[in-house]
């Protein structure tokens, strides 16, 4: 298990990635700018928000803060193979 920091977490990608971390067994640290949206979007994921550190703040100033092994910014994790299947950016993660 990992402790992660997500940025994006309420975005579609982020959203999405927030459950799959959690069902993989990872601790989650969310960096959103809106803890309301969070916690709505969450929800509407599955997840109760209290699984979730959510910290509020729009960027990150000198590296992955809080105890994380690392950031997961989802909107640019993923890319595209030779043969167009999408790579799973949580195979980092493993």
């Amino acid at each position: 298990m990992m402790r992660v920091l997500l940025t994006g977490a309420t975005g579609f990608v982020g959203s999405f990635t927030v459950p799959a971390l959690l069902e993989a067994g990872h601790e989650v640290v969310a960096l959103v700018r809106s803890p309301e949206k969070a916690a709505a979007t969450l929800e509407r994921r599955g997840v109760d928000p209290g699984r979730v550190d959510v910290r509020v703040g729009d960027r990150l100033i000198g590296g992955a803060p809080l105890g994380v092994a690392g950031p997961v910014r989802p909107a640019i994790s993923l890319e595209l193979r030779r043969d167009n299947d999408p790579v799973n950016p949580l195979q980092y993660l493993r």
